[in-house]
């Protein structure tokens, strides 16, 4: 079941919890805090004007978002 409060959402299961994303960034909290390189707190954690979701730190192509779907 999802809880909504304010413009956070909550949710009450191990699945959907791996789901939220506090910052609105596009990578669930539970990705950015495994992967250590960003903060689930912030949409643009290093400060550069290109949130987390949208960055392609390791110069593949994908954006960190899209890595955190396909695993």
């Amino acid at each position: 079941a999802v809880v909504q409060t304010g413009l956070q959402a909550s949710f009450d299961g191990p699945a959907q919890a791996a789901a939220i994303d506090t910052d609105g960034d596009r990578i669930p909290d539970s990705i950015e805090t495994a992967w250590g390189l960003s903060d689930p707190r912030l949409e643009d954690s290093d400060g550069d004007g290109i949130p987390d979701g949208s960055e392609d730190t390791d110069r593949d192509g994908f954006s960190a978002a899209g890595e955190a779907r396909v695993g």
